[in-house]
């Protein structure tokens, strides 16, 4: 899901939103190099308190629900628009977002392991908010007799170029989070995890109030069997 939150120093209230993503991701292809996936969105959920945001809420329902994206899985773990798909203008604004997730190497349980994220201006963390989500992955459990990895992962925002030069705002921010994987089949069948973004507009000279910001994106991704005779 995904909430945005808006608050004002000079303000006596504030607005509060919070969008909900549910979406599954269907397996086309594979190759050395990764995965061709599907990524489905199944429903929308949008709940707020301001007036204006409840009027586009059946109309963003009825724009997201049911669309799909073609993604590219990389054999580290990371989640990208398949080639050709952002040409052909699919909503990269609930893309899966995913740091590059496996070791370049062989790791012990306790080992950690670093991953990043590009973000690019525009993206779906909003405008002036480039940058690179950094990671720290740990192994911290296996089960199953070795087959079922448990990961755990933490790390923050790097503001790019865009976003220290964005009018004077500050970004920052956050994302921890947590992967399960099925070293038997080499596929990872559950990821967790929640980016928190923080941006302060500078001061107005009228008012002598800044504006803050805060953006958060909880994503659960799921690896769904192809069922027998599904085609």
């Amino acid at each position: 899901g995904r909430r945005l939150r808006h608050d004002s120093t000079l303000a006596a209230t504030r607005t509060s939103s919070r969008l909900r993503v549910f979406s599954h991701l269907i397996v086309q292809s594979a190759d050395p190099g990764g995965a061709d996936v599907l990524s489905v969105t199944d429903s929308i959920a949008l709940g707020t308190d301001d007036r204006h945001q409840q009027a586009l809420s059946a109309q963003l329902q009825r724009a997201l629900a049911g669309q799909s994206m073609r993604l590219r899985l990389l054999h580290d773990g990371a989640t990208r628009l398949a080639a050709g798909a952002e040409a052909a203008g699919e909503p990269s604004n609930v893309l899966p977002l995913s740091p590059s997730t496996l070791p370049p190497g062989p790791v012990r349980v306790g080992d950690r392991w670093h991953g990043t994220l590009p973000v690019p201006p525009g993206g779906p963390f909003g405008p002036g908010a480039d940058g690179t989500l950094e990671a720290t992955y740990r192994l911290d459990s296996l089960t199953g007799g070795g087959r079922t990895a448990w990961i755990s992962l933490r790390g923050g925002f790097e503001p790019g170029g865009g976003s220290a030069s964005g009018g004077g705002r500050r970004v920052t921010g956050t994302v921890t989070g947590a992967v399960r994987l099925d070293r038997r089949r080499g596929w990872l069948t559950d990821s967790r995890f929640t980016i928190v973004m923080h941006s302060r507009l500078p001061a107005d000279p009228a008012t002598g109030s800044a504006m803050d910001f805060e953006m958060r994106i909880t994503q659960h991704l799921y690896a769904m069997d192809k069922r027998p005779g599904g085609g």
